[in-house]
């Protein structure tokens, strides 16, 4: 299934930003009980700080050039007075 990043710009140094392409290849659910989802993009370049920085996160079943990326949580306020406040916790694609 093809997928873009499309909430903002994820990590813009490494390539992660709106409107990159690419497939996504699967998700992980992490021994500390989050889950991590899997992308191969389409520029080979795109997501190779990230890779590097999450190495620990690789294992046999995780191919070295997919992309694990986080879940990402955002504080909202919403109301007219803006007294209430939400988390949206969403992968950014």
């Amino acid at each position: 299934m093809m997928i873009e990043l499309c909430v903002g710009n994820y990590a813009t140094h490494d390539g992660l930003l709106n409107g990159v392409d690419g497939l996504f290849k699967g998700s992980r659910l992490l021994p500390n009980s989050q889950t991590i989802i899997l992308i191969i993009f389409n520029n080979s370049k795109t997501g190779h700080l990230t890779r590097l920085k999450n190495n620990h996160l690789y294992t046999q079943e995780i191919h070295p050039i997919w992309t694990p990326i986080e879940l990402i949580s955002k504080e909202i306020q919403i109301g007219s007075n803006s007294n209430h406040i939400i988390t949206r916790t969403q992968f950014p694609i």
